[in-house]
């Protein structure tokens, strides 16, 4: 059995195509969000950024979403045996069919999405990754139209993409009646270009909001910034 164990929860990934990773530990840490008191997965895999969310948000009630068969059965045995286990309802759905079937409106949804667009890519030898990594199954104007829907009318929508499918998927915001707000261009290291964007989307439109976030500095160590966001969840030595 494969685990990764956080401070308040584990994390069993023996199954699932799509392993912990700084993507979606990071997005989990850099969430901003007041009180939100429904929440939604979108995408869970593992459940990492639902039980992510449940220690955040300690009073909110948390809808994870995942369509593959054993990353759904990891996502709820994780969920299940945390201390956030009566906050936490896993469900086994395709995105899209969650969308259409829930009157639910949600104050914060989160999402490590498929990376690719599959006309866009070549394909990965594993199926399950594939299908996590790919937008075999959920496109991103399937993914908008979604958000749109279950996002309520002050809820916030936080996404992390690496930079070309974010701002893809961007570019399609403004036909989805939804507006980007927040940027942080996330650099692996202040000698690389950012590889990843965590964005903001919501009902109500601003001018977006830019950060950067660097991972590790320049000796390849960890930056005081990233050791401070992720120090509640992950097992730092002191």
């Amino acid at each position: 059995m494969t685990v990764f164990r956080f401070k308040q929860f584990a994390v069993k990934q023996t199954d699932s195509a799509m392993k912990v990773g700084t993507d979606s530990v990071l997005l989990g840490s850099l969430v901003k969000a007041k009180y939100p008191k429904r929440i939604l997965d979108m995408g869970t895999g593992t459940g990492l950024l639902a039980l992510m969310m449940a220690q955040r948000f300690n009073e909110a009630l948390i809808d994870a979403v995942e369509i593959e068969e054993k990353a759904f059965a990891e996502a709820t045995y994780n969920a299940t045996q945390s201390v956030f286990s009566n906050r936490i309802k896993v469900v086994h759905q395709s995105v899209q069919e969650f969308a259409q079937t829930t009157d639910e409106k949600y104050d914060l949804i989160v999402s490590n999405p498929p990376y690719y667009e599959a006309e866009n890519s070549f394909g990965i030898q594993v199926q399950n990754r594939s299908h996590a990594r790919h937008t075999v199954s959920l496109s991103f104007d399937a993914l908008l139209e979604s958000i749109s829907k279950l996002l309520s009318e002050k809820g916030m929508c936080w996404m992390v993409l690496p930079t070309m499918e974010a701002e893809r998927v961007m570019a399609k915001v403004a036909q989805s009646g939804l507006y980007c707000t927040h940027q942080i261009a996330v650099h692996p290291n202040p000698s690389k270009a950012f590889n990843r964007i965590i964005f903001c989307l919501t009902k109500t439109g601003s001018d977006p909001i830019r950060e950067t976030f660097m991972i590790k500095n320049e000796q390849g160590v960890y930056t005081d910034s990233y050791r401070e966001v992720t120090w509640p969840f992950l097992l730092w030595n002191k």
